[in-house]
């Protein structure tokens, strides 16, 4: 099947443009978007499909799915991308960075950002909401650190290095770090403990020394008894 390459904004309408837009009024409180440049949403696939509503815009991508972003790549089996097309108050929002409500993807999925790399079975991406979250078996490699959790969720957020998992009594997680230096103790080490005392060998030899001239004088006691 031919393979589809698409700019989301130049495809279908759909717009899931992050090229030079003004940047949306975030609440207050929450988390700050990166310094990095905002970069245009691409999606590549061996199938993709389409549709816009009055107010919704729906967008599926199946086969050797490759989505490409501002600080992240996603690649996975099939990827869905709901975007609003108007805001509550009936403005148009195609084209808008906030205009993308979810992403979801699933089959194979990995996620590779410059700070981290995940891999999972399902993701789904929430980008006005700041953070990503990783279900079926998820694992996250930071630098020599790895963490994963058979049957958790991860969730990662956006702005900063935080990550969150959830597990329970029967999924438990896992943190695989770099080795620490041993904590016990080798023999003939430094030790506040004073040495005993042994018995110096010079003791006995002047002892044996001491009983050998009796020893002779007796003999020549002796000697002189008829």
């Amino acid at each position: 099947m031919k393979r589809l390459l698409t700019t989301l904004w130049a495809c279908a309408a759909l717009a899931l443009q992050s090229g030079a837009q003004t940047e949306p009024t975030r609440p207050e409180g929450t988390v700050r978007p990166s310094d990095k440049p905002l970069v245009q949403t691409e999606i590549e696939a061996e199938s993709l499909k389409a549709e816009i509503t009055e107010d919704k815009g729906y967008l599926v991508g199946v086969g050797s799915v490759k989505l490409t972003a501002t600080n992240l790549v996603i690649t996975c089996n099939k990827i869905e991308v709901f975007t609003d097309v108007k805001d509550k108050d009936g403005n148009d929002t195609i084209g808008d960075v906030s205009s993308i409500r979810q992403i979801i993807a699933t089959g194979a999925v990995k996620i590779v950002q410059e700070e981290r790399t995940a891999t999972a079975g399902r993701a789904e991406v929430f980008p006005n909401e700041d953070f990503i979250l990783l279900d079926e078996d998820p694992i996250v490699y930071q630098n020599s650190i790895t963490m994963d959790g058979t049957g958790a969720q991860l969730r990662i957020h956006r702005g900063n290095g935080l990550v969150e998992w959830i597990g329970s009594p029967d999924n438990k997680i896992r943190f695989t770090g770099p080795p620490i230096e041993d904590f016990g103790f080798e023999e003939n080490e430094d030790s506040i403990v004073p040495p005993e005392e042994e018995a110096a060998p010079d003791d006995e030899e002047d002892d044996t020394e001491s009983e050998q001239p009796n020893n002779r004088n007796n003999r020549r006691r002796g000697d002189d008894n008829p």
